[in-house]
């Protein structure tokens, strides 16, 4: 009993203690939440949510016609309509679509020519599409099915080093500068460094910018050592330093919100993993279901992955991304805007 009677202070010392703590709140009760709702919305072993365009040639073909094709893309895919191919590869290579299926001389299901488009470059969708592929020459019999991969074949590691460069920005612009940051909590006050803090944030991002160069060429040191083929042209780097700026500026918003306490850091560690998880960095977004495939088009780190992938394995023009990267600088223009209002409450407190 008197073991119990000093222990029960001491329980409810902790548990008040939790309760002022909002990162640690959201880690107890948000996160459970989170992982069930996302975890449920699996329903299938094999994606059926895919997106993929369909491109009919014969003009002449009836709605009904139309619509039986439809229905059947369905069952495996979330078909799209396109009225040219060259329209719906453009937006493969955008990665708004995962295959493209030309269908020409169209009398029904299996009296028909099939032409399958799809990104060679895209590891897992390659893959899917080509075992996808024998399945329907083995249904079909004699119907003809012609493949047409499109970009330079990528192994399994090479498709892996776009989301890489993305992680290891996370860990810069998430990690390393806010910890930085708070680190310096107590020198700020006593130095009276008001007037430079700023310019003091501006040097730490700088520095991430750097680490990140530095990081960038070890990896591809590795990967050129390993016989594997990736390039670091300089849309690449450009992409690169934006998402830093743009992770690193995410950092400085949570150190600012919570006035540089540790536990700004527990919230930032739960947004990481959420950006890494959630921005098909390693696994095809369109592999997801529909629901969380929408929510990673509001991300920048999917768009971040999907421009390090196409500078890196595509031959596009730049130009077919330039709302992509409009995006991003969209995005650093917002978080600067918010750290320069959050900023000036930094200035406003008497102890930090």
């Amino acid at each position: 009993m008197v073991l119990v009677s000093k222990l029960f202070p001491l329980i409810l010392k902790e548990i008040k203690l939790t309760s002022k703590r909002k990162a640690l709140l959201f880690m107890i009760f948000g996160l459970p939440l989170f992982f069930g709702l996302v975890f449920t919305t699996y329903q299938e072993a094999i994606p059926t949510d895919t997106p993929i365009a369909v491109v009919i040639d014969d003009k002449n073909l009836s709605q009904a016609q139309v619509n039986a094709i439809m229905a059947i893309a369905r069952t495996f895919s979330s078909p799209n309509l396109e009225p040219s191919v060259d329209s719906a590869v453009r937006k493969l290579q955008r990665e708004e679509y995962y295959v493209v299926i030309e269908i020409k001389n169209y009398r029904d299901f299996t009296n028909a020519s099939y032409v399958v488009y799809y990104d060679d470059s895209m590891t897992p969708v390659a893959a899917i599409s080509e075992n996808l592929l024998e399945i329907l020459r083995i249904r079909m019999g004699a119907t003809q099915i012609e493949a047409r991969p499109l970009n330079r074949h990528a192994s399994l590691p090479e498709f892996f080093f776009p989301g890489v460069l993305v992680m290891l920005s996370v860990l810069v612009g998430m990690e390393l500068i806010p910890s930085t940051a708070i680190e310096e909590r107590g020198v700020l006050p006593r130095l009276k460094l008001y007037s430079s803090l700023p310019l003091n944030f501006t040097a730490k991002v700088l520095v991430g910018e750097g680490i990140i160069l530095v990081q960038a060429g070890m990896a591809k040191l590795v990967y050129d050592y390993a016989g594997s083929d990736v390039g670091l042209s300089w849309w690449v780097l450009l992409v690169l330093l934006l998402t830093t700026l743009y992770l690193s500026l995410i950092g400085l918003c949570f150190v600012f919100a919570f006035r540089f306490e540790g536990h700004s850091k527990s919230l930032l560690q739960i947004t990481a993993g959420f950006l890494a998880l959630m921005s098909g960095l390693l696994y095809p977004a369109g592999f997801f279901p529909s629901a969380f495939q929408r929510l990673d088009h509001l991300l920048p780190t999917y768009y971040s992955g999907v421009l390090l992938r196409a500078f890196m394995f595509r031959k596009v023009n730049p130009g077919l991304f330039w709302d992509y990267l409009g995006y991003l600088v969209l995005t650093i223009v917002l978080l600067a805007l918010i750290n320069v209002l959050l900023y000036r409450r930094v200035k406003e407190w008497s102890t930090l």
